[in-house]
């Protein structure tokens, strides 16, 4: 689901779908919650456009997205060797 992105803020707003700009908006909330334990905490250039393409393909249920979006920060902290408090992550995770 890769598209080239348009250069004017007209287009990018009649392009993002309502499911995408739920997913960013969970994406953005989970991102919150690791730099406020983590200020150095960088994010990775295009990861919300990655998880959103591969949650899609994985067809994971859309009440899922948030906790399933937390598993996958969570991952990609780990692959940075700069792991979050545990308690970061949700309980029922």
């Amino acid at each position: 689901m890769t598209r080239a992105r348009p250069d004017n803020t007209s287009q990018i707003q009649a392009e993002v779908t309502t499911e995408e700009e739920y997913f960013l908006l969970s994406f953005l909330s989970v991102k919150m919650r690791y730099e406020e334990s983590d200020p150095d905490f960088e994010h990775i250039e295009g990861l919300a456009a990655v998880l959103f393409d591969t949650c899609v393909k994985e067809k994971v249920p859309f009440h899922r997205w948030y906790v399933w979006i937390d598993q996958q920060m969570y991952k990609q902290y780990k692959k940075l060797n700069v792991l979050p408090p545990r308690e970061l992550s949700l309980p029922f995770v």
